[in-house]
């Protein structure tokens, strides 16, 4: 699986006046100035600014966990490897010109955080209120659940049709709930209930203080 990685690499001829000219111009907030490599946060997003000589733009960049089978798959459809920075860590280029960042990323829980949950006593007043009043737009709806999504900080609120969850609480996603849950047991969490709806496998839990959140997976249609 490879998934898109909120850090874009940004290489100019001087890091430390683009840096600076985004900071007072575009609102950008420094995080730290290292070794000539500045990081640099705006929404949801964190940005590197690094030397580059002659300037070579912007690179997003891509996590994979099974990084040879990515970088492979990649390869053999057109990109081309232009930098590396370890067995696990390289620069590609794909057909169309553009470049990117490729590297590996182990993720023992195997679960990325997805949304916040709210559980709806009246669902579709709930679900105006949010819409109506926040800077969301509609991602996904169905009688169960309406994703929202904030078009600014691109964070997103799921609003539950019915008690899913007895409080509001973060919903992860998982690629491999058993592997999952199993890590989370081992951190010291509670499973309390197993479900199913629809393609969607999950279980609501709660961490060693008492907050509960739940744990997800999709499955693939025979």
């Amino acid at each position: 699986m490879i998934r898109f990685s909120p850090h874009v690499a940004v290489q100019v001829s001087n890091p430390k006046k683009a840096a600076e000219f985004y900071r007072e111009h575009l609102g950008f907030t420094l995080v730290k100035d290292r070794d000539g490599e500045i990081q640099m946060t705006c929404g949801p997003l964190t940005f590197w600014f690094e030397e580059g000589a002659p300037a070579q733009g912007t690179f997003f960049e891509f996590a994979a966990e099974d990084f040879q089978g990515a970088y492979s798959k990649l390869v053999a459809r057109g990109c081309a490897e232009t930098g590396r920075y370890g067995d696990s860590s390289v620069v590609l280029r794909d057909p169309f010109g553009l470049s990117f960042h490729l590297f590996e990323e182990k993720n023992e829980f195997r679960a990325t955080y997805n949304d916040t949950m709210i559980p709806a006593k009246n669902y579709s007043s709930l679900v105006a209120f949010y819409s109506d009043t926040g800077r969301f737009d509609t991602t996904e709806s169905t009688t169960d659940y309406t994703l929202l999504t904030d078009r600014f900080t691109a964070q997103r609120l799921c609003i539950t049709n019915g008690p899913s969850i007895t409080a509001a609480g973060p919903g992860f996603q998982s690629n491999d709930l058993m592997k999952t849950l199993a890590a989370f047991e081992k951190s010291g969490a509670k499973i309390t209930k197993r479900w199913e709806n629809g393609p969607l496998r999950g279980a609501n839990c709660f961490d060693p203080e008492g907050n509960e959140f739940m744990v997800w997976q999709t499955v693939p249609r025979r």
